[in-house]
C-alpha cells in the first residue's frame, strides 16, 4: 500500500513538473518578444548608470503595485483594468521624466521606425492574402469556363499552356528597355492577336459560339454596372432637362 501511495505521488509530481515546464514554454515566447521590444527601445539611447538604476527602481516599484491591484480581492475586474491602465501610464510617466530631450527624441524616432515596419509587415501579409485570393478565384473561373464550354482535358490543358506562353511573351515584351512605349503596345497587340487565332484553332465550332455568347452577356452586364452608367444630368434652376 506504501509503494502504491508513493508511485501515485512520484507521478503526480512528474505530471506537475511536466505541466509547469510546458507552460513556461508556451509563455517565454511572449515573454521574449516583450523583452526584445524593450531592449530595442533603449538601444542607442546612451542611459547613465544613474538613469539605468532609477529605471530599475522604478520598474520593481510599478511590479509590486500591479502585484498589489491585481491581488485586492476588494476590487471588480473593472476597477483592476482602471487602476493598472493608470499605473502603467503613471510609469511611463515617470520614465520619460529621466530621459533628456535628445533620448526622448531618439525613443519617438525608433517608436516610428517600429510602426513603419509593422505597417510594412501587415501590407505584405494583406497583399500575400490578396494574391492567394486571387489565385483561388481564377482557378474557380477556369473551371466555370471549362464546364460552359464542354472542354476535353486536352483543350484545357492546351489551353493554359497557350495561356501561359502568352504571359510570358507579354512579360518579357514589358520588360524590354530597348523598346519604346509604341513599339511594346506593338508588339503586344501582335502577341494577343496570334494568341487569340491558337485560342479559336482548340475551340470547335460549338464551343467558339458558346464562348462568343458568354463574352456578350459580360460586355452587357459591363455596360450595365452602376458605376459605369451615366449620371443623370442636373436640373438647372429647378427645372428638369429635357431629354434630347
Amino acid at each position: 500500500m506504501k509503494k502504491l501511495i508513493a508511485a501515485t505521488f512520484a507521478l503526480a509530481v512528474i505530471v506537475f513538473s511536466a505541466s509547469a515546464q510546458q507552460t513556461r514554454e508556451v509563455k517565454s515566447p511572449r515573454n521574449s518578444e516583450m523583452g526584445q521590444h524593450k531592449e530595442h527601445m533603449m538601444k542607442g539611447l546612451d542611459l547613465t548608470d544613474a538613469q539605468k538604476a532609477s529605471m530599475k527602481a522604478q520598474r520593481e516599484a510599478g511590479k509590486a503595485q500591479m502585484e498589489a491591484i491585481r491581488n485586492n480581492n476588494s476590487l471588480s475586474d473593472a476597477q483592476k483594468q482602471t487602476q493598472l491602465k493608470a499605473l502603467k501610464q503613471e510609469q511611463q510617466n515617470k520614465m520619460q521624466a529621466l530621459l533628456t530631450t535628445e533620448q526622448k527624441a531618439s525613443m519617438e524616432a525608433r517608436k516610428a521606425e517600429m510602426k513603419d515596419n509593422r505597417k510594412m509587415r501587415d501590407e505584405k501579409i494583406k497583399r500575400h492574402d490578396d494574391k492567394k485570393m486571387s489565385k483561388e478565384q481564377n482557378k474557380e473561373q477556369k473551371q466555370a469556363m471549362k464546364e460552359k464550354l464542354g472542354l476535353s482535358n486536352e483543350q484545357a490543358a492546351q489551353l493554359k499552356a497557350l495561356n501561359e506562353e502568352t504571359r510570358d511573351e507579354v512579360k518579357a515584351i514589358k520588360s524590354n528597355s530597348s523598346l519604346s512605349q509604341e513599339q511594346q503596345k506593338e508588339q503586344m497587340k501582335a502577341v494577343k492577336a496570334a494568341a487569340k487565332t491558337r485560342h479559336e484553332a482548340i475551340l470547335n465550332k460549338e464551343q467558339l459560339k458558346t464562348m462568343q455568347e458568354m463574352k456578350k452577356q459580360k460586355h452587357h452586364k459591363g455596360m450595365h454596372h452602376p458605376m459605369k452608367e451615366g449620371r443623370k444630368p442636373a436640373p438647372v434652376n429647378g427645372q428638369k432637362v429635357k431629354k434630347s
